[in-house]
């Protein structure tokens, strides 16, 4: 079965995004939400509410060096860029996210594994959401 966290990150992507238009996330259409569930919802506000990405701002992007753009698809940093700019990587979790990248393929890495290692690196940081909490 493969993992939520990856999911649970696409989520967070969402709601940051509308939060960052101002939207109240409180009256989010149903087909915003309806591809998650409960516990997806709730790991994905916790991670919102304790790390206030909407609040941090953008630092200048970090470059890729050769090595890395052979490892990195452009379609993989242009999604590591975008998960700066919106404030949910921080610049220590992208060196995390490269590091590994770096680490753990020979070959360039599809982008889907990119983005498990971006969950492993965002919902392992303090506390471990893996989708089946529930806020109180």
């Amino acid at each position: 079965m493969p993992s939520v966290q990856p999911q649970i990150v696409d989520l967070i992507v969402v709601l940051v995004k509308r939060m960052r238009l101002g939207e109240d996330l409180s009256s989010l259409p149903p087909e915003t939400v309806s591809a998650y569930d409960s516990a997806q919802l709730s790991a994905a506000y916790s991670w919102i509410l304790q790390r206030n990405p909407v609040a941090l701002r953008p630092t200048s992007p970090r470059v890729l060096h050769f090595a890395e753009r052979m490892m990195i698809s452009p379609e993989a940093y242009g999604y590591l860029l975008d998960l700066t700019n919106l404030g949910v990587l921080d610049s220590l979790s992208m060196e995390k996210v490269i590091e590994k990248v770096m680490f753990h393929s020979l070959e360039r890495m599809p982008m889907e594994k990119v983005k498990a290692i971006v969950a492993d690196v965002l919902l392992d940081k303090g506390t471990s959401l893996s989708g089946s909490e529930s806020i109180h």
